[in-house]
């Protein structure tokens, strides 16, 4: 027959082992978040490059297309010019 005393230590120790556990538990997600804020850091130095290309890419764009709008209007401007000859 068990009696009270090895009952008690029974329950204490599984208390023990399931506050390990949690404790386990813990640690492993404190560490998950650190790892995930790191992450989210460097995403987001990314993102900050990548817009300042793009800005660049769009401006850089922006000069391409006025060009290519000149030179179509002078394109134009020589055809009337061949035309009226």
């Amino acid at each position: 027959m068990v009696n009270c005393c090895e009952i008690a230590l029974f329950l204490g120790k599984v208390v023990l082992a399931a506050l390990g556990v949690n404790v386990l538990t813990l640690a492993i997600f404190a560490g998950y978040t650190v790892s995930m804020k790191k992450d989210q850091v460097k995403l987001k130095k990314e993102n900050q490059a990548i817009k300042k290309e793009l800005a660049e890419v769009e401006r850089v764009n922006g000069k391409e297309k006025r060009d290519i709008r000149e030179l179509q209007e002078e394109v134009a401007e020589l055809k009337k010019k061949l035309a009226t000859k």
